[in-house]
């Protein structure tokens, strides 16, 4: 008999009286087999144990886990309520409706595009008015060369400047580099 056999019957109480001397022997002499009968020792008291307190043991741990899922009710009948989130998001919606169904089809006429700023109709310079430069000093200046401010200022400062026609632009063109003091840059159109 080997020893997982002598282990086995040790276990189950079927040794033989030679068989438990062998059993002795082992267990005196060899210590990595008296660490494993000690090990399965132990786990055979520990199961032992759990199996005298199993069947109570379990239905208490069963029947705790349902008083705590009772405590709770199923359905506490609150009505629904809607989220921050949800409700802007809905708010959203409607505006959105309102702007492209309902609000195209209340108003019966269609109202025309204007323009921010005119569309010249002659020719332009585009200038930039130097920092010191009045509105008197720039109005004066452009009314003697029958200039018109039609657009600006842009981001960076440009006006675009209207003349009757163009022999009244390129005139206007030398007289405005003639004056440095009011005018800091002319661009060419």
């Amino acid at each position: 008999m080997d020893k997982d056999d002598l282990l086995l019957a040790h276990f189950q109480g079927r040794l033989t009286t030679d068989e438990t001397k062998k059993f002795q022997a082992l267990v005196e002499n060899d210590a990595d087999f008296a660490a494993e009968v000690a090990a399965l020792s132990a786990s055979r008291t520990v199961f032992a144990s759990e199996q005298a307190d199993g069947q109570t043991g379990g239905w208490n741990k069963l029947s705790s886990a349902i008083d705590a899922d009772a405590r709770k009710p199923a359905n506490d009948n609150k009505p629904m309520r809607l989220s921050l989130l949800q409700t802007a998001c809905v708010a959203a919606a409607a505006v959105v409706c309102w702007q492209f169904f309902a609000s195209p089809l209340l108003t019966s006429q269609e109202t025309p595009i204007t323009m921010a700023s005119p569309v010249a109709e002659g020719p332009t310079l585009q200038v930039v008015f130097a920092d010191g430069a009045s509105l008197a000093q720039v109005s004066a200046v452009l009314y003697e060369l029958e200039g018109t401010i039609v657009n600006g200022p842009s981001a960076i400062g440009v006006y675009r400047v209207e003349f009757i026609d163009e022999k009244g632009r390129e005139a206007a063109r030398a007289a405005l580099r003639q004056q440095p003091n009011l005018i800091s840059e002319i661009l060419s159109e």
